[in-house]
């Protein structure tokens, strides 16, 4: 190469019968590695949806007040959004209260700030805050009947960035048009991921539901057995009486 001739190359014709061996040898790799790396992709994808997707529910006793931490990184903008939802249609929503609280990281033995809470007597509801520092936050669910009655919340929460503006002082059209774009992008993703969670309480209304018919299957069952026996018994009380007024009446 000093001299000024061309790098040595190497090449491999695969129409060589001698070299047809390791051509398919290589080839094999190649797809495996392919598939290796399609296979870590499509995992990392899966988990990173299944995580976004995610929803739960808790079930409160009276008087029972619930608190799950989330965490932002801290020191950057965050917007902590997500839902909720009483999965309970025979009690009412009205005692049931959901809170978002801030925690102060620079003062721990601070009290943390409420920054949002649900309306009164709403069965379902949106959580949205935009969090200029992010940080730790608390959803706090509680059930303040005192009918000692039991009530499902499904919920959901998420922490993501806010979306990034387009710099410099004048916007033209096609920054406007990127800017609704984005913007449409935003509330689609939301709306798909609120209606997901909703499909998640459904399902645990089904769950819930098919228990309690479960429950009173087997009740009704039980019920009808004893029904069984009982007439069985006074069928064969009635028959020996019978027999013995026959016999002496014989």
């Amino acid at each position: 190469q000093r001299d000024g001739t061309p790098p040595l190359t190497v090449s491999t014709n695969c129409n060589n019968p001698r070299r047809s061996t390791t051509c398919r040898r290589s080839q094999k790799l190649n797809t495996f590695h392919a598939f290796l790396i399609s296979a870590v992709f499509a995992l990392l994808v899966g988990e990173t949806s299944r995580v976004d997707a995610a929803s739960y529910s808790v079930s409160l006793r009276a008087g029972q007040d619930e608190c799950f931490i989330v965490r932002a990184p801290p020191n950057t903008p965050a917007l902590i959004h997500g839902n909720y939802d009483c999965l309970d249609d025979d009690a009412s929503s009205y005692y049931v209260s959901v809170r978002l609280l801030e925690y102060n990281e620079n003062r721990p033995a601070m009290k943390p700030k409420l920054v949002w809470k649900s309306k009164p007597d709403v069965t379902e509801e949106k959580i949205f805050y935009h969090s200029p520092t992010g940080g730790r936050f608390a959803l706090c669910m509680q059930n303040n009947a005192r009918d000692n009655a039991v009530r499902s919340v499904g919920f959901a929460l998420r922490v993501a960035p806010p979306s990034r503006s387009l710099g410099g002082d004048e916007i033209g059209p096609d920054q406007e048009r990127a800017l609704e774009l984005v913007e449409e992008t935003d509330e689609l993703s939301e709306l798909y991921n609120d209606l997901l969670d909703h499909y998640d309480y459904l399902r645990e209304r089904e769950g819930a539901h098919r228990a309690l018919t479960e429950q009173t299957f087997t009740r009704v069952v039980r019920w009808t057995i004893v029904e069984a026996i009982t007439l069985m018994m006074v069928a064969i009380a009635q028959v020996m009486y019978l027999k013995k007024f026959l016999e002496k009446r014989s």
